[in-house]
């Protein structure tokens, strides 16, 4: 399995143990349903790791976008820190898979709707 199949699969079988209804997209897609989860690479997508063997272990970032609406900020920025809580339980889940941090919380309107996202930042290591 591709890691964010293998993430994309931690994430629903956590979200299904918890109750959490939420949209898991394994990448970048052209319209997301509100509560979602977009699974991307980030930037720089591979890097050479631990030994800096260049056909050694290779680390890979992914950004895990969490996206919630925005009709109610209060009760909806709960509702994303479910879902960052969510993301980076999913990425620790997984042994290859290591949590690194979240971003700041932004708004974006598409459609005529709001809402608030976040980047939840994740580093896969096949080695690990």
């Amino acid at each position: 399995m591709l890691p964010w199949e293998i993430l994309g699969e931690a994430i629903d079988a956590l979200a299904s143990e918890r109750g959490i209804s939420v949209n898991v997209y394994q990448a970048p897609a052209a319209s997301i349903a509100a509560p979602g989860i977009v699974i991307r690479p980030d930037a720089p997508w591979m890097q050479a790791a631990g030994d800096q063997q260049p056909f050694g272990n290779m680390a890979e970032r992914y950004a895990l976008v969490c996206v919630v609406s925005s009709n109610d900020p209060l009760s909806n920025i709960a509702d994303l820190r479910e879902l960052v809580r969510l993301a980076r339980d999913a990425a620790d889940g997984v042994r290859a898979f290591r949590w690194v941090d979240t971003s700041g919380v932004t708004s974006s309107e598409a459609d005529g709707v709001e809402y608030l996202a976040t980047i939840v930042r994740a580093t896969y290591s096949a080695e690990d």
